[in-house]
């Protein structure tokens, strides 16, 4: 048998240490010889893909090895495109995604019809932040290769790429086009859960996750932006459970300690969320949306002082944070440096002008508008007091009708039953 061909059948067989030699061997007996190059830089790619777990820097110096190999090869051969393929593989595991995409192009310019080239060009142009670049080429993929079994990875790393810009509507289509190929991809369901959650479309953020954690009931990143959607539906205790169970996966889970600090701050059973807080701060240091969770949790019983030392280090961190200029707002009234809580009240008033009409945003507004008015009643301007209080309610009014507003499509499917089973259903709070 011949060499080359034995190093085939070594190849098959993922006997990667007998291919190298034979390869190795090859490419000092022919070294004009383009194709022995070739299929020694592939056996060095393939044998770093089995050493990278085990021996990551081992891995990488086999790389570096695939790199040169290939690159030998091309001087003798400029018109593989096999190996402008391979080597833009390894230039892109090697992080090196410039001189990558420049391997991928000039591969498509060779061999203009295959998908992998194209597929894992889109997949660099991605990694290398040219966004546009990117989905022109996963386009390109998917007109090359629409019954790839791939296309539903591309398609959904398309749909990423749309979300990083805030194009939720696209995205949501590229995450729908994902599953009509692949029905039980449950990172496409994860995502378009993210997009609907994003655009405020809860109910089918809800329902997304729900099927999602229906195939992968261990995902605790679904489980908790599950959470999250429940908690703006005013489902607290469902809210809770998912919470609890993300938690039980991954114990110090900062974004599920978060909701659930957030739905016990919202039940008024404060000791609990502050141990959440607390205990995300204790792991991972300061972070200014749990210190002002924190804070305000600590002026509602009464600790205003404690209060006003964590708002402000919540500041120092993100000094435009009109929760947390509301908040300081709060704990001044508390305090009664009522000019200091007017001038934090309006300066969290500006930062909320940008925020969309939601329950959320609007419920933020009738705090603050509430809060200035008595700050400003106990300096003595009533005029001004009472323009502000009547302002609370009527961002009071517009929340409450948003809260009815969800309230009208009920919490309910075979999928959402299912993972929420063992949960206290009870009526929305808010």
């Amino acid at each position: 048998m011949r060499p080359d061909m034995l190093g085939i059948v070594h190849l098959k067989e993922k006997e990667y240490a007998k291919a190298l030699n034979l390869y190795r061997s090859l490419t000092r007996r022919e070294p004009k010889n383009p194709r022995a190059h070739y299929r020694y830089g592939v056996v060095l790619y393939l044998n770093s893909e089995f050493l990278a777990d085990p021996f990551p820097r081992r891995a990488q110096d086999s790389l570096g090895l695939a790199i040169q190999s290939f690159n030998k090869g091309l001087i003798l051969d400029p018109k593989s495109a096999s190996a402008y393929r391979y080597l833009g593989y390894a230039l892109l595991l090697r992080g090196r995604y410039d001189e990558a995409i420049s391997a991928y192009q000039k591969a498509r310019d060779l061999d203009p019809s295959d998908f992998n080239t194209v597929f894992n060009l889109g997949n660099t142009f991605a990694l290398n932040r040219q966004r546009d670049k990117a989905l022109l080429a996963y386009e390109e993929a998917l007109q090359l290769g629409p019954k790839s079994p791939n296309a539903h990875e591309f398609l959904n790393d398309l749909g990423l790429i749309f979300a990083e810009e805030e194009q939720y509507d696209e995205a949501i289509l590229a995450y729908e086009k994902a599953l009509a190929h692949n029905p039980h991809y449950s990172t496409a369901l994860y995502n378009v859960g993210n997009a609907f959650y994003y655009k405020g479309q809860l109910d089918d953020a809800i329902g997304s996750y729900c099927k999602a954690l229906v195939i992968d009931p261990n995902r605790p990143n679904a489980l908790s932006n599950l959470g999250h959607a429940l908690l703006g539906k005013g489902h607290i205790e469902q809210a809770i459970f998912v919470f609890n169970k993300a938690l039980e996966i991954v114990p110090r889970f900062d974004v599920a300690l978060l909701g659930r600090g957030l739905a016990f701050h919202l039940k008024r059973e404060l000791d609990d969320a502050i141990a959440d807080y607390q205990r995300i701060l204790e792991a991972n240091g300061k972070d200014p949306i749990v210190l002002n969770n924190l804070a305000d949790a600590q002026n509602q019983k009464g600790n205003h002082r404690q209060a006003l030392a964590l708002v402000e280090e919540a500041l120092v961190l993100e000094p435009d944070s009109f929760e947390a200029l509301g908040t300081k707002g709060k704990v001044l009234l508390e305090l009664g440096e009522y000019e200091a809580a007017i001038y934090n009240f309006r300066l969290a008033l500006e930062g909320l002008r940008s925020v969309p009409e939601r329950v959320y945003a609007e419920t933020h507004h009738a705090e603050i508008h509430d809060g200035l008015g008595k700050a400003l009643q106990k300096v003595g301007r009533e005029e001004e007091a009472s323009r502000e209080l009547a302002k609370a309610k009527q961002f009071e009014a517009k929340a409450e009708v948003i809260r009815a507003r969800e309230k009208e499509q009920p919490l309910s499917s075979v999928f959402c039953d299912q993972v929420l089973s063992g949960a206290d259903v009870g009526t929305p709070e808010h």
